[in-house]
């Protein structure tokens, strides 16, 4: 298994420098092509990010990411976010700052993604479903409940129920930005460990709450939205 999926690793990374994609700090810009290679490093989770600063970001600020329901996208300062990945032996790290101009968190429980939260899905397999969510796809929201920063899952298999997990979990509102940090332990997705040279497919949505309800989100890649399958998901090498 383990040979299958290094071997899978290096087919992704040859297609990437073949087809001469830009590189940043010598890997594959994720703003380029839907391929993001995740340190391993211990993280404090603090939401301070500033393990973060010397990593190559997902940036989200572009139209073309934004869906909006209830009324349209005034740019960046409406919403916009920076997005890192990281792993470490404990679990499945990212981390994020959002530009938002009006934060708000009056949803619970089941309703937790209509906050202003960080959500995100991860395709343990990497298999790019292109029909719906299958057993090894986990799904979280990061948000404010209660002025207390929690993680709620939405559970798509019988063998799990959806609610808040007790994982490692910041966020931290100051004025207009929003700082998320997040650890999933691997038990957390089903894996019993991880190892250099996995890959798993991977996106994040952040939506935009200005008072009532969410009027839209801005997102990586489609799949969690309107449509929950996996087959647009980026792929993240370990």
């Amino acid at each position: 298994m383990k040979f299958r999926c290094y071997e899978s690793c290096v087919q992704i990374l040859s297609m990437f420098f073949l087809l001469n994609l830009p590189l940043i700090a010598g890997q594959p810009d994720p703003n380029h092509g839907l391929f993001y290679i995740a340190s391993k490093q211990e993280i404090q989770i603090d939401g301070l990010l500033d393990e973060w600063q010397e990593q190559v970001p997902i940036l989200l600020n572009k139209k073309s990411q934004t869906k909006y329901q209830r009324g349209e996208w005034k740019g960046t300062e409406d919403l916009s976010a920076k997005c890192w990945i990281s792993w470490n032996d404990s679990g499945l790290v990212i981390a994020a700052e959002v530009i938002d101009d009006s934060a708000h968190f009056p949803f619970k429980g089941h309703d937790v993604w209509e906050n202003d939260c960080l959500q995100f899905t991860v395709d343990v397999l990497d298999d790019n479903n292109p029909d719906y969510y299958q057993n090894d796809d986990r799904e979280f929201v990061v948000t404010w409940v209660d002025s207390q920063s929690v993680v709620y899952e939405y559970a798509y298999s019988a063998q799990r129920n959806s609610g808040i997990r007790n994982f490692p979990v910041q966020v931290i509102v100051a004025g207009d930005t929003i700082r998320y940090e997040v650890l999933i332990p691997w038990d957390g997705l089903g894996i019993l460990g991880p190892f250099a040279g996995m890959h798993i497919g991977l996106s994040v949505v952040f939506f935009d709450n200005d008072g009532g309800y969410n009027r839209g989100w801005i997102e990586w890649t489609a799949g969690i939205t309107d449509k929950k399958f996996t087959l647009p998901f980026a792929t993240v090498l370990l």
